[in-house]
């Protein structure tokens, strides 16, 4: 059973649109839902699939999911000159013991 659409809003200044996706799909068993820009906002329509959770509940899971991908993304632009460097030194030694 389906619950009544419900608006959650992310600023599109500091979220974005494949974080809000990666949360929508990792919440693919609670929720539908509809993206869309409007501005500066991203913005989801959700309808809850399972009726025992309330429209509350699974927006906050939402938020925090969008969250922790937002992370996931900017952590993962911090580091990765460090992880070519150790990529680019891992390989080079595994080729360097190829060719003795």
């Amino acid at each position: 059973m389906l619950t009544d659409p419900h608006i959650v809003n992310f600023d599109s200044a500091v979220f974005s649109v494949e974080s809000v996706q990666k949360a929508v799909y990792r919440m693919g068993n609670k929720i539908f839902a509809s993206i869309s820009l409007d501005r500066n906002l991203i913005r989801l329509e959700i309808e809850v699939k399972d009726k025992k959770a309330t429209i509350e509940e699974i927006s906050n899971e939402l938020r925090q999911t969008v969250n922790d991908y937002s992370l996931r993304e900017k952590i993962s632009a911090e580091t990765q000159e460090v992880r070519n460097v150790v990529l680019a030194t891992a390989f080079s030694r595994v080729v360097s013991q190829e060719n003795e």
